[in-house]
C-alpha cells in the first residue's frame, strides 16, 4: 500500500510539473507585452525551482527506511532550565517544519519541566520521506544565547539531543532457517531407575 501511494504521488507530481511548464511557456509569450504576465511568470519559475529542489533531495534518499514515518525523541542535556527550554524550542521548530511540508504530527509522550521547557518529548511525523529527511537531524544540538533565566544576563550554552527512528510496520515476518538453529537435549542423572537415564527431559534452543 505504501509503495502504491508513493507511485501515485510521483505520477501526480509529474503531471503537475508538465502543467506548470506549459503555463510558463504561455506566460513567456505574453510577457513581451504584459508586465503582469512577467510578475506571474517570475512567481511560477520560483515555485518550480523550489519544487524541483525538493525532488532532487528526495532522489538522494534511497535508504530502505527513508520513505517511512519518523519517531523522534528530544532530550535536554546538562544545564537544567536552560537546556530544557532549548529542548522545547527544538520541538516547536520541528513541528513547524513538518507543518510547512504538509506532514502530520502527533505527540506521543510529553514530560514538562518544572520551571520552563521539557524534560523529554516523543513525537511522530507522518509523511513520505519523513524519516529520510529527519535522520540527518539526529544528534546533539547546541544553542548559545544571553540567558533569559539569568538575572546577570550572562551568555549560556545549552545542549539537547534528537533521536530519530523509522516507524516499522507492525506485521513483521521473521524467517528462521533450520540450519541456523542449535538444539541441545539433556538427560537427568542420579536415582530414578532406567527411565530417567533414557528420556530427554530438557531441551535448549
Amino acid at each position: 500500500m505504501q509503495r502504491r501511494s508513493s507511485l501515485e504521488r510521483t505520477i501526480a507530481r509529474q503531471e503537475k510539473f508538465e502543467g506548470e511548464i506549459s503555463d510558463a511557456a504561455v506566460l513567456f509569450e505574453f510577457a513581451e507585452s504584459d508586465d503582469a504576465s512577467v510578475n506571474e511568470l517570475r512567481e511560477l519559475l520560483n515555485r518550480l525551482a523550489h519544487e524541483i529542489s525538493e525532488v532532487e533531495t528526495e532522489t538522494l534518499l534511497a535508504g530502505e527506511n527513508d520513505t517511512r514515518n519518523a519517531i523522534c525523541t528530544v532530550h535536554p542535556g546538562a544545564g537544567g532550565t536552560e537546556s530544557q527550554d532549548w529542548a522545547e524550542m527544538l520541538l516547536r521548530m520541528y513541528l513547524k517544519w513538518a507543518e510547512r511540508r504538509g506532514f502530520k504530527t502527533e505527540i506521543i509522550d510529553y514530560q514538562p519541566a518544572e520551571e520552563a521547557g521539557i524534560k523529554s518529548v516523543t513525537f511522530k511525523v507522518e509523511g513520505e520521506y519523513a524519516y529520510g529527511l529527519l535522520a540527518a537531524e539526529a544528534g546533539v544540538h547546541r544553542l548559545v544565547r544571553i540567558s533569559p533565566f539569568d538575572q546577570a544576563a550572562r551568555r549560556h550554552t545549552s545542549f539537547a539531543s534528537l533521536f530519530v527512528y523509522p516507524e516499522i510496520d507492525e506485521e513483521v515476518e521473521v524467517e528462521i532457517n533450520d540450519k541456523d538453529l542449535r538444539v541441545d537435549t539433556y538427560r537427568a542423572t542420579g536415582a530414578g531407575g532406567q527411565h530417567i537415564n533414557t528420556t530427554d527431559s530438557a531441551v535448549r534452543i
